[in-house]
């Protein structure tokens, strides 16, 4: 409900994963549900709702600049018989009343397991909102990064957490299912962290250390994602050309890279991205092998003495998806071939067999 509109839903037992309330719109449930198998999140950024008599999956609210949120041993699975939102956020710009309504519980350990699913109890935290939030089960908290170089670590779900930035301070939150950022021209690096959902635009350079990236939408990117040990499981859209959605999308991803599960679940379409693969050649014993000439679409890169290379491929919605030969020649010889394509774990290690390239001495008699 994005800036106008009024929505009414009266003895509805709805199946809605989704419900963004914008400011202008008006919202009045009653007597009604809003959980579906993924999730049922109500987010609230702005507008006027009721609900009563209800049930929600997920209740979602953002805290905006200047506003003061302060919050300690807040639970999922609470029945709330009478509840404004300026209770908890006496700064808040929109009105939000919720009266004889129950926030489902956050069971995690089911079908709403860790990732991107919607149960409990959502933040989004404007950096200049003041925030306390300590001892609490939440689902997740966005955070929000815009023209800034910043560092987070040890964030994981299912396991306390804490951490500080700007004037936003979390203390022992247990988050069960992402750790959010929107990350707009900023530089941002986290180490030793797992089940991240990120959303990078303009020129932002990410770098995700020894973690694990659950969902991934990049919105108006030309920046680099670069990868050090990472993993890249579940979710992740890469679309272009959407208003008040993704705008564009071009950019790099470099690093070691594992992607799981995405091949089914990845969505594309009118965008660009630019793969850097590294690629690792050693012989049988495990010694790099210099001067192997890796063979790609009809261009060559030679490995150094340590027996690495890269090159790029650009990928789109025609070619993400497809095989691409690679080539591995030492000495006139073939002596690996394999199948490439966007979803290619690197760095790439080709693999020769040992009678291709060990040398072969001949005795005179």
């Amino acid at each position: 409900m994005m800036n106008h509109g009024e929505v009414r839903m009266t003895d509805s037992p709805t199946s809605i994963h989704y419900f963004d309330m914008s400011a202008g719109a008006q919202l009045t449930m009653a007597n009604s549900e809003m959980v579906y198998t993924i999730g049922g999140l109500l987010q609230v950024t702005g507008g006027s709702t009721t609900v009563t008599d209800s049930t929600l999956g997920a209740l979602g609210l953002n805290v905006p600049a200047g506003a003061h949120l302060d919050v300690a041993g807040l639970q999922s699975g609470v029945y709330l018989n009478s509840w404004d939102v300026h209770d908890m956020i006496p700064d808040a710009d929109y009105d939000l009343v919720l009266e004889r309504t129950t926030i489902l519980k956050d069971d995690f350990t089911g079908e709403l397991r860790n990732g991107p699913y919607e149960r409990g109890w959502i933040f989004f935290l404007d950096p200049d909102a003041h925030v306390r939030l300590s001892d609490s089960e939440l689902r997740k908290v966005f955070l929000d990064l815009r023209n800034e170089t910043a560092d987070f670590q040890d964030l994981r779900v299912g396991v306390p957490a804490s951490l500080a930035y700007r004037d936003i301070v979390l203390t022992n939150i247990v988050v069960n299912g992402e750790w959010p950022f929107t990350i707009t021209d900023s530089d941002l690096t986290i180490t030793n962290s797992d089940y991240l959902f990120l959303q990078p635009s303009g020129s932002s350079q990410v770098r995700l250390v020894n973690s694990h990236m659950v969902e991934f939408i990049p919105r108006n990117f030309f920046g680099t994602m670069i990868f050090e040990n990472g993993l890249w499981t579940t979710a992740g859209e890469i679309i272009g050309g959407v208003p008040h959605h993704s705008m564009a999308n071009d950019f790099v991803i470099e690093g070691s890279l594992r992607m799981e599960g995405l091949r089914e679940n990845l969505q594309w379409k009118d965008a660009q991205v630019t793969r850097e693969f590294d690629v690792v050649v050693t012989d049988v014993h495990g010694v790099p092998m210099g001067g192997v000439v890796i063979r790609v679409n009809g261009q060559d890169y030679v490995t150094d003495n340590t027996g690495k290379t890269k090159f790029n491929i650009v990928f789109d919605e025609t070619n993400y998806n497809q095989p691409t030969a690679l080539e591995a020649w030492h000495s006139g010889n073939l002596i690996a071939r394999q199948w490439i394509d966007f979803f290619t774990e690197t760095p790439i290690r080709p693999s020769p067999e040992a009678k291709v390239f060990l040398p072969v001495v001949f005795k005179k008699y």
